[in-house]
């Protein structure tokens, strides 16, 4: 009897088989790399006064500081993109470390009639599970053979699943602070995003180059849930649109024509993201729209290792 195992061995083996004929045909070739690296940054939490105005209720900023992630990507590329022109599709994935990642920091401004500050609460942020994961398809054209000017389009996405434990709140603030100890929020975040980007290379020598990339879109989607454990709260929001930016470099040291070596740095940015927010309290659900909100900002260092699988020798 045929089990579904079989049937996925069958269908990896195809797919490499095909891959081998294909890069053996062309300038393109298959390409493994392992990845490790570090995100420090911060994910915002938001809920806006009204719906009409940008004024805070609340400000939750959740420290990742840092999150360290190990992950896995392949990519089908022009095996020189200095010499040859063609298409090109990568896919990685990266899975966060669990692990304690700095600090979250409430604040609230509960009160309608002026922006006075009046809660404030500090905990400590913990990662309990994390995923990100980017698919990347574009076409590049060597330029005199020092330069290359790629096009490409991009789908990511980041799931982070994190918990406030122990600390202090202080209600109003600069009042005595009151300790608090086990789990007090549980927050899931994740984000879509589907952006055009641009990215231009530049050959120093041989066995080393420079690459670097910008994208932008407003084309962002995002669907959370935040618990208050000691208040028996969850809210869901279901966010969309706002400003998301990309930009960093990659320097690529060759030693051979086997593998490569890349150190890569980018940063990231999401805001402006607005949507409705259910409210559940006592088993009863309140719709509240366009007052939820949500943030991301981090630094990205990695370093991969590029193994080419198959067509080394149009290197």
């Amino acid at each position: 009897m045929v089990t579904i195992r079989k049937i996925c061995i069958l269908v990896i083996l195809a797919c490499l088989f095909s891959f081998k004929t294909i890069c053996a045909q062309s300038n393109h070739g298959f390409s493994l790399f392992p990845i490790t690296g570090f995100l420090y940054g911060r994910s915002e939490e938001l809920v806006y006064k009204t719906a009409q105005t940008s004024q805070y209720r609340s400000e939750l900023l959740w420290d990742l500081k840092p999150l360290l992630y190990f992950g896995l990507g392949a990519e089908f590329a022009p095996v020189n993109p200095f010499r040859y022109r063609g298409f090109s599709v990568s896919a990685h994935i990266k899975f966060g470390l669990p692990h304690g990642t700095g600090i979250i920091e409430n604040r609230d401004w509960n009160n309608n009639h002026n922006d006075d500050f009046t809660n404030y609460s500090r905990h400590y942020a913990y990662m309990l599970a994390s995923y990100m994961a980017d698919i990347n398809a574009g076409y590049s054209w060597s330029l005199g053979n020092f330069m290359f000017l790629r096009l490409f389009g991009e789908f990511s996405f980041m799931y982070f699943s994190l918990a406030a434990r122990d600390g202090y709140y202080q209600y109003p603030p600069g009042s005595d602070s009151i300790n608090i100890y086990g789990d007090v929020i549980r927050y899931l975040q994740s984000w879509f995003i589907i952006s055009p980007g641009i990215s231009l290379g530049l050959r120093i020598n041989p066995a080393l180059s420079l690459e670097g990339i910008f994208s932008y879109t407003p084309l962002i989607f995002s669907f959370n849930k935040d618990d208050h454990v000691l208040k028996d709260v969850s809210y869901w929001d279901n966010l969309s649109f706002g400003n998301y930016f990309s930009f960093g470099s990659r320097i690529i040291f060759t030693p051979s024509a086997g593998f490569d070596f890349i150190l890569s740095v980018f940063y990231r940015r999401i805001s402006g993201t607005r949507g409705d927010t259910h409210i559940e309290s006592n088993n009863f659900v309140t719709l509240h729209q366009n007052i939820g909100g949500a943030g991301y900002s981090a630094l990205d260092l990695s370093l991969a290792l590029r193994i080419r699988i198959f067509n080394k020798n149009h290197f």
